[in-house]
């Protein structure tokens, strides 16, 4: 006799979780305490996870793909072999209520170049920062940097502003333009 075939049996479809809702609020909680929320020191991981949450870049790396992506620029091109052109987003504001523009980019960048800051070895190569207009930035280098663009992803865009007006909070609260704002340590 010949075996008889034997209907499957149906599975119910796994149901789907629910999405949660947003409360309004997210607390982070990290093994550590960052050293300082000073941009220019961002090497540790409780700051670089705090500070990127927080603090926007020019570039960024897709997740996915590891490519490098826009974030506060649109574009950016090598212009000349030492200079690299970056074209900022337009409409951008820190929260502090002052504006994203080039005049922002080259003071962060000039005071990420200063000696006394330890992330200038990233930028050591980095001879001018200039603004060509509102929403676009040159950066000169001493010599050509091809990989300039990838080194740009560790100099965080903080409001010139806040900086300016509060020297003594920098160390304790970062004021960018990321999607969230430091409330408190």
């Amino acid at each position: 006799a010949a075996p008889t075939a034997v209907a499957p049996t149906p599975v119910p479809p796994t149901p789907t979780a629910k999405a949660p809702t947003s409360k309004g609020k997210i607390v982070v909680a990290i093994g550590a305490e960052p050293e300082t929320m000073e941009p220019g020191h961002a090497q540790s991981q409780p700051l670089i996870m705090t500070l990127f949450n927080v603090v926007d870049r020019l570039v960024e790396r897709d997740p996915k793909t590891l490519q490098l992506r826009p974030s506060l620029a649109e574009k950016w091109d090598q212009v000349k072999p030492d200079t690299w052109r970056f074209s900022l987003r337009k409409g951008l504001k820190f929260q502090d209520g002052s504006p994203l523009n080039a005049d922002a980019v080259v003071f962060n960048m000039n005071r990420l170049n200063d000696p006394q800051m330890r992330i200038q070895a990233d930028f050591a190569n980095l001879q001018q920062a200039k603004a060509v207009d509102e929403f676009t930035v040159d950066l000169t280098t001493k010599d050509t940097d091809p990989i300039l663009p990838l080194r740009i992803m560790r100099a965080l865009i903080e409001s010139k502003k806040f900086i300016q007006e509060n020297p003594e909070l920098v160390p304790l609260q970062g004021v960018g333009t990321g999607p969230y704002k430091f409330v408190e340590w």
